[in-house]
């Protein structure tokens, strides 16, 4: 049986917990491979479940997107730091139909998965970054069975003064934002935690100092993959895997990089199909 959405997992251990999450838009399973490895090595006895958006990016054909901002927000007016807090939400709130649509898909992909795990509800968790965060955030509220809790990374809460109708479950929410993020701007938490607590929610809230953690790990990751060190506490580096693209290159004793080759990654998985 083929998966509602091509998904990439990790496991750990025999799985007794089963977490998916959602990349953002204009992202990938590709993107965010590097925070997942990282994630995966802090869960015992888990499987992680990254789907992938269905539709190509509006902004970016190399990448994805789970539903169109330029359909309400060609301007992309959300991101300008003079737009007001409560026009920001209303541009979410205008896009309620879709993330209904989305949350309703997601739900199904999240009981599939549970088929597919042998995971009930009360061990399944959900996290998303940005627009999966936005996605995260309908899902598990308008998910008739209530899950062991969610997490919302650089996110708001979408469909905003319609949600409220819909939400059934309430499970313990982690929200997480950047101080710095100007993507979907830091200066609408207070607003989002107030919808929380409004709601009776149950929700935490993790502030940082710099970007949205992922846009900071992504640029990270992208200057160590243009300069990889030559050495590492003294001790020199002699082969470079990068897991992302599954590709490697020896390091020469002169420290130039032969010819790279292709690595085969066993900590990660391509899933097109359910079985």
């Amino acid at each position: 049986m083929l998966s509602l959405f091509d998904n990439k997992y990790y496991k750990t251990g025999r799985p007794e917990k089963l977490v998916i999450f959602v990349h953002g838009y204009n992202g990938s399973p590709e993107d965010i491979d590097y925070a997942m490895q990282w994630l995966r090595e802090r869960l015992d006895n888990a499987v992680l479940v990254v789907p992938r958006a269905p539709f190509v990016c509006e902004k970016n054909a190399a990448n994805l997107q789970w539903l169109s901002f330029f359909k309400e927000d060609p301007d992309m007016r959300f991101r300008n730091p003079e737009t007001p807090i409560r026009e920001i939400f209303a541009i979410f709130s205008r896009l309620a139909v879709d993330f209904r649509r989305v949350a309703g898909q997601m739900n199904a992909f999240v009981s599939e998965q549970q088929k597919i795990w042998q995971v009930d509800d009360a061990h399944t968790y959900l996290a998303g970054f940005s627009q999966g965060a936005m996605i995260t955030i309908y899902t598990a509220l308008t998910r008739p069975r209530c899950l062991g809790g969610a997490a919302a990374i650089a996110g708001i809460v979408p469909g905003f003064g319609v949600l409220d109708e819909e939400i059934c479950s309430r499970p313990p929410f982690l929200i997480m934002h950047g101080r710095e993020d100007a993507t979907v701007q830091y200066k609408t938490l207070p607003q989002t935690l107030q919808w929380f607590t409004a709601r009776k929610i149950p929700h935490r809230v993790f502030e940082f100092d710099g970007l949205a953690g992922m846009d900071k790990m992504k640029k990270i990751m992208s200057d160590l993959r243009a300069n990889a060190p030559a050495e590492i506490a003294g001790y020199k580096v002699v082969r470079v895997e990068d897991y992302a693209t599954s590709r490697s290159k020896e390091i020469s004793a002169t420290g130039a990089a032969n010819a790279p080759g292709p690595v085969p990654d066993t900590r990660s998985i391509w899933k097109t199909a359910s079985t």
